[in-house]
């Protein structure tokens, strides 16, 4: 698990928004990637980011929010000054000020911006890791390719990436079979459909609180789920 202390949440921030500029991609003051920006800024300077708390209040959604913004930008800082792999990523970086960057929380179903940034945040993971990485164009995709193709051990790989809204197996099935016919209308060897679980699963669930007395919320270690 990533840890990111506060001076380097910071400097992450900070610095995403200066590169970006440099690259003639200005953040708008308006977007939602700002208003994280500015509540991580904030979370560094105040220095009460704690992963398990006892607060008035549940804090969970906002500590989802923060921590993953911080591990999404991250990932691109370490790539964005390799013009290759900028060029890759330019498409889906221009849709950051109408997408939200989160990929530890739910989406709107009609948010497909926010879909195309879970693309490029597979393909941050494929770049350390395989060869000769390609992502699907985020605007003038006409959706009949798989997004990520990478050579790995001397075979073309493909990765369709799903984002349902639904847990029904009947709509599971569907993106299934759509990222199938995806892959099959690719020039590769293998691929398989990633299924991105972040609209149906339980956020709370998984990470549990219990509320102490009225008012006082204390969040679970991970260890001690049931």
């Amino acid at each position: 698990m990533a840890i990111y202390p506060y001076h380097i949440s910071r400097k992450n921030a900070i610095e995403l928004e200066e590169k970006l500029l440099e690259k003639e991609i200005k953040i708008s003051k308006d977007s939602a990637i700002y208003r994280l920006g500015f509540d991580l800024l904030e979370t560094a300077e105040q220095k009460f980011f704690s992963t398990f708390t006892t607060s008035e209040e549940d804090k969970r959604g906002y500590y989802r929010r923060v921590t993953g913004f911080n591990d999404f930008i991250s990932r691109i800082l370490k790539f964005i000054d390799d013009d290759e792999k900028f060029s890759i990523m330019k498409s889906h970086l221009k849709l950051l000020n109408e997408a939200s960057i989160i990929q530890n929380t739910s989406s709107s179903i009609d948010d497909s911006a926010t879909n195309k940034l879970f693309e490029l945040y597979i393909a941050l993971l494929c770049f350390p890791n395989f060869n000769d990485v390609a992502l699907d164009h985020a605007i003038s995709s006409k959706g009949d390719n798989p997004d990520i193709i990478f050579n790995y051990k001397e075979r073309k790989w493909s990765i369709a990436c799903k984002t349902p809204h639904s847990f029904e197996p009947k709509k599971i099935f569907e993106n299934i079979e759509k990222g199938i016919s995806q892959i099959e209308n690719a020039e590769v060897d293998l691929g398989f459909v990633l299924i991105n679980l972040k609209n149906i699963i339980d956020h709370d669930k998984l990470w549990p609180v219990k509320k102490i007395n009225n008012n006082l919320w204390e969040i679970k270690q991970y260890d001690s789920y049931d």
